[in-house]
């Protein structure tokens, strides 16, 4: 749809960037050395760990595998560390089954 506003990354989202970015600063790596594993832009990468753009699954993925760490853990974590997004009343996801 043009001119539809995207939706901001959730707090899932920016909670996955920043254990992205303490894996990658830890490591030492570039924007630069991850964009050329993954075959995206610099860009791309610098959106992605600043919790600014919305990332596919398979390209989380293949981001995980460049920098070496373990994608389940990662989402766990991110999960475990953000439990209270359900609790948001900003956070406008309708619920569809009962929890």
């Amino acid at each position: 749809m043009a001119g539809a506003a995207k939706k901001p990354a959730g707090p899932f989202v920016q909670e996955v960037a920043a254990l992205l970015r303490a894996k990658i600063g830890r490591e030492g790596l570039s924007h630069q050395q991850i964009a050329t594993a993954v075959h995206i832009s610099r860009a791309q990468i610098s959106k992605i760990l600043a919790g600014d753009k919305q990332i596919e699954m398979e390209l989380l993925d293949e981001i995980c595998w460049a920098i070496g760490q373990n994608f389940r853990e990662l989402v766990t974590s991110a999960d475990k560390a953000t439990e209270f997004r359900y609790l948001n009343p900003e956070w406008d996801v309708p619920t569809l089954v009962k929890h």
